[in-house]
């Protein structure tokens, strides 16, 4: 499995050229954090996506629930991992795309 620590260093490396950029126009970190903060705050919050906080608390909770009731995870955890995953990620690029298209940027 791939923990956090071997995606940070791929994902520094894609934002470099762009962090750069910044520093190359003057614009500091505390500037970025405080634009991002900004943004956070007047942003409306998003909902769109089947993996949303609420159905993500549901879908693990029920997992905890048959595990602790002593359900054999080996035929279905696995597959049920991996659908959570493949809806966050689709509820990630919803919520992304439409963000965008909230302040008229294209993804």
């Amino acid at each position: 499995m791939v923990s956090i620590y071997q995606v940070k260093p791929a994902f520094q490396r894609l934002l470099r050229p762009f962090v750069g950029g910044l520093a190359a126009r003057g614009v500091t970190a505390n500037q970025v954090t405080l634009g991002a903060l900004a943004l956070a705050l007047w942003a409306p919050r998003r909902y769109d996506g089947p993996m949303g906080k609420s159905d993500r608390a549901a879908a693990f909770g029920l997992i905890a629930l048959l595990l602790g009731i002593g359900v054999p995870p080996a035929p279905w955890l696995g597959p049920a991992l991996w659908l959570i995953l493949a809806l966050a990620a689709w509820t990630i690029v919803r919520r992304a795309r439409a963000a965008l298209a909230a302040t008229g940027t294209t993804a």
